[in-house]
């Protein structure tokens, strides 16, 4: 990025770009058995029409909004609204999400298991998500590397990975644990099909004329793609074959559960969500609905009051919508609000507390994890000092849990061992796993006046604790309940 004289520019135009995209690439196909097939030429025509290519849709990108410049705050910001789907072969760049893989799996060894081991093929341990970039820290003032995760993209490259990363019991966070890379996106290429040559296989779809928008992305995330070319360009889907399992750490005498989370639960959920527009609707608005209705400083809310939020929420929420909902899909969700309202209503006397539910009902909004994370922090933040204690990071943890676990289709001892699936068995696990990972998250920070913020539990987050809570990925629907859309 060198203007005249030498001075630095600190931006980039669609040439800049074209030389930017090609340095790597130049680099990154010799690395390609395919490429020892091709002529020089051919080798030279691929490279400059995938620089091409990706340095126009960079440029496409912000011109839209009228920038003719483009910083790299401007470039992480492409990358992750989908850029990422055009240029997945940037993740290369870290090596030690392939080349030094093995080496980085040899010289740590694994951790043991806290309980007896579930029989199931378990991938290698992914690489962790990228650190929480939040409202509080202004772009300009970010750490590089302080980027979220793209939207619509899982956190490992196929829906297997994903479930196994959840299904994996992990050990408790402690402060010597290494940070986590600082990177715009963490793919776990250990999960790509081991036959396919990775690099080749990146950079064919590139000059796929056939494939367009999503389908690009396809390839990559879809581990049934065949190797013999023949890509399919419909989008990733949630397998039907298979539950999506994770695992609720505790420190009672069975150290945890297994939650299943059958199909058909995340198609119901699917519709739900897309049918009503839940789905395009932001978290801080359904949840305003919702603690509007409350009548008292307790802030508790009646089923009745709960019953007419819902009715502004769908209202809201459908006007995103090319045509009303269904009389069947607002069934639907208010019969999952309802199941929803009772998950909540633990001593059964027909009221619950407001912000915790509206908490919770923030899984079925649209948006990033990160954001309903912040918000629903805020939420709980009732004197505004922007710290929480113990009890208020359970609440923080517990909120999500039940609104999963109202979802979850199976709850079984962690050794797979059958236990009662009764409202009072499911509460006390709800309770025991948000404890025991409010206790990872202090016992690793210590914090002197028994209090954190945000940034300090991001920061958690992203340096290990994803290891102790990995279904926090969940909230964001992108990653599961909406790959069938």
């Amino acid at each position: 990025d060198s203007g005249k004289n030498g001075r630095n520019k600190s931006s980039m135009g669609q040439t800049d770009f074209f030389f930017f995209f090609r340095s790597f690439l130049i680099v990154m196909f010799s690395c390609c058995n395919q490429s020892l097939d091709l002529s020089g030429e051919a080798v030279s025509q691929y490279i400059s029409d995938t620089a091409k290519s990706v340095a126009e849709d960079v440029m496409r990108y912000w011109r839209a909004k009228r920038v003719d410049r483009v910083h790299f705050d401007h470039f992480s910001e492409w990358y992750n609204e989908g850029g990422f789907e055009t240029a997945p072969w940037l993740e290369l760049l870290d090596l030690n999400k392939w080349v030094l893989a093995d080496h980085s799996a040899a010289a740590q060894p694994p951790p043991p298991i806290p309980t007896q081991s579930v029989t199931r093929a378990v991938p290698p341990t992914p690489a962790p998500p990228v650190q929480m970039a939040t409202s509080r820290t202004p772009a300009a003032h970010r750490t590089p590397g302080m980027i979220d995760t793209p939207a619509s993209f899982n956190p490992s490259p196929n829906p297997e990975a994903f479930r196994a990363l959840l299904a994996s019991p992990r050990q408790p966070f402690a402060l010597g644990t290494p940070a986590a890379p600082d990177d715009l996106l963490d793919f776990d290429m250990s999960a790509v099909d081991a036959e396919v040559d990775d690099m080749d296989f990146m950079l064919q779809h590139e000059h796929d004329t056939a494939m367009s928008g999503d389908g690009a992305n396809v390839a990559f995330l879809d581990p049934d793609a065949s190797s013999n070319n023949n890509i399919n360009p419909s989008p990733p889907k949630v397998d039907h074959q298979n539950a999506l399992k994770f695992h609720l750490l505790t420190n009672d005498n069975h150290r945890g559960y297994m939650i299943s989370i059958g199909p058909n639960q995340v198609g119901l959920l699917n519709r739900i969500v897309t049918e009503n527009g839940l789905c395009q609707s932001d978290a801080p608005t359904i949840c305003e609905f919702i603690l509007n209705e409350t009548r008292s400083k307790a802030r508790r809310l009646t089923k009745k009051s709960f019953k007419a939020a819902m009715q502004k929420v769908m209202a809201h929420s459908a006007k995103g919508l090319s045509s009303p909902p269904s009389s069947s899909a607002k069934q639907e969700l208010s019969t999952f609000s309802d199941n929803m309202f009772n998950a909540f209503d633990v001593s059964k006397k027909g009221t619950v507390n407001a912000v915790e539910l509206a908490c919770g009902f923030t899984v079925l909004c649209g948006g990033r994890k990160s954001d309903k994370l912040e918000h629903v922090f805020d939420l709980l933040d009732e004197d505004k000092d922007s710290l929480l204690s113990f009890q208020d990071i359970s609440r923080f943890i517990q909120s999500f849990l039940v609104v999963l676990m109202s979802i979850s289709s199976s709850f079984t001892f962690l050794d797979g061992s059958a236990c009662n699936n009764d409202k009072s068995t499911i509460g006390k696990a709800i309770e025991a796993g948000s404890d025991w990972a409010t206790s990872q998250v202090f016992e690793a920070l210590k914090p002197s006046n028994g209090t954190i913020c945000f940034d300090d539990f991001a920061d958690w987050y992203t340096k290990g604790g994803y290891q102790s809570i990995p279904w926090l990925e969940l909230l964001d629907l992108r990653k599961w309940v909406l790959q069938e859309s």
